[in-house]
């Protein structure tokens, strides 16, 4: 339950936080973004429901101009059966865009994060330790919304410690995100 309200808390600063910023966010260059989002376990079992908070930091590089490259850090909690699971890491994912400006349209996503788990079993899931890594890949459209880019997309997320440990049961989820750039 402590992990639960700490969760609530910084979900709940970090959205005051991002909407503090005025006007839209930077043309070119680095710029934020805040995502939000809740999921599910998409294996048989267990059962949960998930909320994934993810600041990131952006880049559009010059050469590509269709690319976003994106450093992410991630706060993600797990709850099944009544525990909390939390998830913690930083991860670093490419963004190409169907349309060149490397923000609005169409997208897909890819990329791996490194993140520290409180818990290393999840119902019969083992993580193996507390070490473990993220693979993800997703889809997702950005738009404009008064003068601010955001972004609406899915993402599969995929948590396992990639054989460092004996057991190594991993876990695959599936997310609604919703962004907003600063």
């Amino acid at each position: 339950m402590k992990h639960a309200r700490f969760c609530c808390i910084c979900l709940v600063a970090v959205l005051v936080a991002v909407f503090c910023f005025y006007g839209p966010s930077v043309a070119g260059g680095w710029f934020g973004e805040m995502a939000v989002g809740c999921g599910s376990s998409i294996n048989p079992s267990p059962a949960t429901k998930q909320v994934l908070v993810i600041p990131a930091l952006c880049m559009l590089p010059a050469a590509a101009k269709n690319l976003q490259l994106r450093l992410e850090g991630d706060l993600e909690v797990i709850h099944h059966d009544g525990k909390e699971t939390v998830v913690a890491g930083i991860g670093a994912m490419a963004r190409l865009f169907v349309f060149a400006g490397g923000r609005l349209g169409p997208y897909i996503e890819g990329g791996v994060g490194a993140n520290y788990v409180s818990r290393q079993a999840i119902d019969h899931r083992d993580l193996g330790g507390s070490f473990i890594f993220s693979p993800m890949a997703g889809a997702g459209y950005g738009f404009s919304l008064g003068g601010r880019n955001c972004s609406l997309g899915v993402r599969c997320r995929h948590i396992s410690n990639a054989g460092i440990y004996k057991e190594n049961d991993g876990m695959d989820s599936l997310y609604l995100l919703g962004s907003i750039a600063f």
